[in-house]
């Protein structure tokens, strides 16, 4: 019986959802814990079973260690052929540092960065397809394109070697190979990188898998970089209904700051309104609104006699700011690196068969 050389037609699909919330062994006071990713988990295994994807593996908290995630994309890439789909997400802490991203695993020790999925993206074959989304604050560039070919990575080495040494020793003599090959050995596979938001800003948790659950609830028909719009145009309705309950916290509290009521007053005179107009007004002006937010927060200790109203302030302040953070750089972030592929880079997202990718590549196999 002749082996299968490809899966165009008939496309397999696996997946590996990484979720960590409890990040006790990072900080034991519990203040960098995290409440939705265990729940992007959960969400992911759903939404890839309802698309049909064929092997879906899941690591939460104590399970999503350095080795496990190592392990777990290695294997992927080894049973993956031609016409397969892969699918990768992170929901977790993440940080850009001197030039490179980093996940958190749930080992303070074992950080995943952008080198190690890297080196193991190039075992992927050709023609596989891979989807990777990273639901972590400054991750947008964890697969920019850049240096995507031909990147030597010797500081992480040791760590891959470990991995498979520890859970899949048969795999070894492969993965050295593969290390002693790597600075001539291209990604083959066609990868795209949906991030939560670029490398400058932190983002809420459970944010990006909230936006795309939106999206999925009117429609599938989204490719990469339409996804990425739909996304940036909740955060800009997001941004707006925040304005809008943040004004009505203003205006019950106008007589209770002097400086406040000063600024107010000031301002309405000027665009010749009264307060009552001027603050309606503000949800068309971002650069006055802003303005008004930073004057708020300057005297937010006059409000300290009053308990409960500076959390209500404080809390409004912190969702409209980051709300304002989202809306105004443009988010979320799209990167393609490895093999070029017209088809893939329209095909609807995480989609398993997808007729243009075949006829693209069925006579390249």
């Amino acid at each position: 019986m002749p082996t299968t050389t490809n899966n165009l037609y008939y496309p397999k699909g696996y997946a590996l959802t990484v979720g960590i919330n409890d990040f006790t062994k990072w900080d034991n006071t519990g203040d960098i814990d995290l409440k939705e990713c265990l729940n992007d988990v959960d969400y992911w295994n759903g939404e890839l079973k309802y698309r049909g994807y064929d092997f879906i593996y899941k690591l939460k908290d104590s399970d999503a260690t350095l080795d496990r995630i190592i392990c777990g994309i290695w294997c992927m890439a080894q049973h993956a052929i031609a016409g397969d789909v892969v699918f990768i997400s992170f929901s977790t802490h993440g940080e850009s540092k001197k030039g490179y991203n980093y996940l958190y695993t749930y080992n303070k020790s074992e950080i995943f960065s952008e080198n190690i999925l890297r080196f193991l993206l190039k075992a992927f074959k050709p023609f596989v397809r891979v989807f990777v989304v990273t639901d972590a604050c400054q991750s947008g560039s964890f697969l920019s394109p850049y240096e995507s070919n031909n990147r030597i990575i010797p500081v992480e080495t040791n760590l891959i070697e470990k991995a498979i040494q520890n859970l899949l020793p048969t795999h070894l003599p492969n993965v050295k190979k593969l290390i002693s090959a790597q600075a001539t050995t291209p990604i083959a596979a066609s990868i795209v990188q949906l991030a939560v938001i670029n490398d400058t800003l932190n983002v809420p948790d459970g944010n990006l898998t909230q936006k795309l659950k939106d999206a999925f609830y009117w429609s599938y028909s989204f490719n990469a970089e339409q996804l990425r719009d739909r996304i940036d145009q909740y955060y800009d309705a997001d941004f707006y209904q925040d304005k809008l309950n943040f004004i009505p916290y203003i205006s019950s509290n106008y007589h209770k700051d002097p400086s406040l009521k000063k600024y107010l007053d000031d301002k309405a005179k000027f665009n010749d309104q009264t307060v009552s107009e001027f603050l309606k007004s503000l949800t068309k002006s971002n650069i006055i609104f802003d303005d008004l937010h930073h004057r708020i927060k300057s005297n937010i200790g006059d409000f300290n006699k009053d308990t409960e109203l500076e959390k209500t302030f404080k809390k409004v302040f912190g969702n409209w700011k980051t709300r304002k953070d989202l809306a105004w750089f443009y988010n979320p972030v799209i990167n393609f690196l490895g093999q070029k592929s017209k088809a893939f880079g329209e095909q609807y997202i995480f989609k398993k068969y997808d007729s243009s990718y075949y006829y693209e590549n069925k006579n390249k196999v």
